[in-house]
């Protein structure tokens, strides 16, 4: 998935080079063989950034991803609290974005309100 955001927005040497770079991270090594809450992270946090990208931020703004955009910010705080600083980062992808919206985003609002109810309640 890096190597899919660095293509779609730096190129394809860019690409190169991250997706490079993050197959002989020895912290990406290391953070494979374990499981915790964080090393869950990065795929999640990928993705949030990709939705909010192609859904918001494009011109030609995909549905899906307005629709998966915040339930993914969701569930990426959900798994590690570091997972927050998305959240001033998404705000800015919606300003940016907010003539594009249409009624997926409010429907994956609304998705990210029931993820989020269980926390709230109780």
């Amino acid at each position: 998935m890096t190597w899919r955001v660095a293509r779609r927005y730096f190129g394809a040497e860019a690409a190169l080079v991250a997706g490079l770079l993050y197959a002989v991270s020895p912290w990406a090594v290391i953070y494979s063989r374990k499981i915790w809450a964080q090393d869950m992270l990065p795929p999640f946090v990928v993705a949030t950034l990709l939705t909010g990208l192609m859904g918001l931020v494009e011109i030609k703004s995909k549905r899906w991803a307005q629709f998966w955009h915040l339930p993914l910010l969701a569930i990426t705080a959900q798994i590690h609290f570091a997972a927050v600083i998305l959240a001033p980062i998404s705000l800015v992808m919606v300003g940016l974005g907010w003539c594009r919206i249409r009624r997926e985003f409010w429907f994956g609002l609304a998705g990210t309100v029931l993820l989020c109810m269980p926390f709230a309640y109780g």
